[in-house]
């Protein structure tokens, strides 16, 4: 299963062209955090028979509407996508869950390559990407469960005093 997007001008254009308007909404959601309300529909069909890609099952229509807490607009997204699962194994809650799974890893690596510059990295053969990678996860993933959601300030906090980051606390059981 992938997004669907306009470099693939001939997916695309049949996808864009279904009847969408006429499809009712399979699956909704709404979640809230960091000072945001997320409402994301999906809209499901079966995949057409002359859709230019092979092993389509089904295609779908997700949008993603957000606001901040007193309900002014911030953005709105639509999103176009095929899968191989037939409706019996994907059932339209499974397809939005896995995109928007999707979504979490697309976030994790743009916050790598935005705080610590991966995509700049001089280090390009054997092990070293791939550690580096696991490194930046790791302090990611600590100063979160440290309890700093803003990365920029957490990093620039434990980056002032070379004990700092031995002071995020240990998980705990």
């Amino acid at each position: 299963m992938f997004a669907v997007k306009e470099n693939r001008r001939a997916l695309f254009d049949t996808l864009n062209a279904l009847s969408w308007a006429d499809t009712p909404i399979a699956h909704s959601s709404v979640d809230t955090g960091h000072g945001r309300i997320t409402r994301r529909t999906i809209q499901v069909l079966p995949a057409p028979p002359d859709l230019p890609f092979p092993h389509v099952n089904q295609v779908w229509l997700i949008e993603r509407y957000v606001t901040d807490t007193t309900g002014r607009h911030l953005s709105a997204v639509a999103q176009l996508g095929v899968a191989s699962h037939t409706p019996h194994q994907a059932r339209p809650a499974d397809l939005a869950g896995y995109v928007q799974g999707h979504w979490a890893i697309e976030a994790l690596h743009w916050i790598r390559d935005t705080y610590y510059r991966e995509d700049h990295t001089t280090v390009r053969t054997r092990s070293g990407p791939r550690i580096l990678a696991s490194l930046r996860n790791l302090a990611i993933n600590a100063l979160r469960l440290a309890g700093r959601p803003d990365i920029t300030e957490a990093t620039r906090w434990a980056s002032r005093h070379m004990t700092r980051p031995f002071a995020i606390p240990e998980p705990t059981k």
